[in-house]
């Protein structure tokens, strides 16, 4: 069944969607004004119950909606806008057109919209936390430049986009590790599907988004890779093993988190320690979280002082997971101790052998395993 429907304030699309034709609808055009009470029966009309497969909201040209923002503690209202959580498990979703001049796509916006595939999105639209999490179907996502990543939030396709592309899309050093761009040269490029960033002053890469999306269960981090910025890897489904390479020795907050199948990491560098998200932030997080059957750590680091024991902190299932050491390297970790002082008294100290909270400590030899 299809339907076109033009709304206005006075005669909004939720008085004018009939009783018995709500869940039957398959195929709904809208155009003028839609408000708060309108996208919950649109929201209604595509989840399990109804039969909504394609929304375009093409011609929609004033919305009346609410985003929250967490940081700033206040509600934004655009022009034309969707919504804090307007498509949750809105499964019969699959093509949505979204409206001319569009702003911004709210918290959890179209969350776990599993079957949802085919969408355009416009230049300069602000996603919100959330906004396609869990939406494993969505293919390629276009960023032209750095200023392009100001618009959409670290964990907005958490679980989603097989590929990301940008303008450059390519490695920027050749094989012998120099440029191959300009001198001026700081902005974000595409490999292997892959967001980074270049900072060519500092002659540092970081990576800045992963396509959660892809269904690879194994990813190797390119060599170079200084830094893993926060939320990379964020609600992937697939991956199984991740490996950081040697010259990656620093992990922003919740760089890795939500990963529910991730069973092996692997850290060949011979340092590694967290990164604050925001200066003014005292401490660091949640660097690695919320992996329920991750089994095995591989640390390459023969010295574990130059291993800040909180990058695994948070892990929940420590007790479970095996760290794997170089050969002749066991000693030295579970001798390890860390000294920990009170927050109230500086000459209170402690000192805890940190790494025996893990199930065991094994030794593996580093070139047998993973190689260099």
């Amino acid at each position: 069944m299809k339907k076109t429907i033009v709304c206005t304030k006075e005669n909004p699309l939720h008085v004018q969607i009939k009783k018995h034709e709500k869940y039957k609808i398959e195929e709904l055009k809208v155009s003028g004004f839609l408000g708060g009470d309108d996208f919950d029966v649109l929201t209604a009309m595509s989840q399990e119950k109804g039969k909504l497969r394609v929304l375009d909201m093409e011609n929609v040209i004033e919305t009346d909606c609410e985003i929250y923002s967490e940081m700033a503690d206040d509600i934004y209202v655009d022009k034309i806008s969707i919504k804090d959580d307007s498509f949750v498990d809105s499964i019969r979703l699959e093509k949505v057109v979204l409206p001319n001049g569009i702003i911004g796509i709210g918290n959890h916006a179209f969350s776990n919209c599993v079957n949802l595939r085919d969408i355009e999105f416009p230049e300069n639209l602000f996603l919100w936390h959330w906004a396609f999490h869990n939406c494993p179907l969505l293919g390629d996502f276009y960023i032209e430049g750095k200023e392009g990543l100001n618009y959409i939030l670290e964990n907005a396709f958490a679980g989603s986009i097989k590929r990301y592309v940008c303008g450059f899309n390519e490695w920027p050093l050749n094989k012998s590790g120099q440029p191959i761009c300009d001198d001026e040269f700081s902005d974000i490029f595409s490999f292997d599907g892959s967001v980074f960033f270049y900072n060519q002053w500092w002659e540092e890469i970081s990576l800045v988004r992963y396509p959660n999306g892809c269904d690879r269960s194994e990813y190797l981090i390119p060599e170079g890779v200084r830094e893993v910025n926060q939320y990379a890897f964020v609600g992937n489904r697939h991956l199984r093993t991740l490996i950081f390479p040697k010259s990656c020795c620093s992990l922003k907050e919740h760089a890795v988190t939500d990963c529910p199948n991730l069973e092996t990491l692997v850290f060949k560098s011979q340092s590694l320690y967290g990164s604050r998200v925001c200066h003014w932030d005292m401490y660091y997080d949640n660097i690695i979280n919320q992996c329920p059957n991750l089994k095995d750590i591989y640390l390459y680091a023969e010295e574990p002082e130059k291993i800040k024991f909180d990058v695994f902190g948070n892990l929940d299932n420590m007790n479970d997971i095996v760290l794997h050491v170089p050969c002749f390297c066991a000693k030295k970790y579970r001798d390890y101790e860390e000294e920990y002082c009170s927050m109230y008294d500086y000459n209170d100290k402690k000192y805890v052998k940190v790494w025996r909270e893990f199930k065991r400590i094994e030794e593996f030899d580093p070139i047998d395993t993973f190689g260099e």
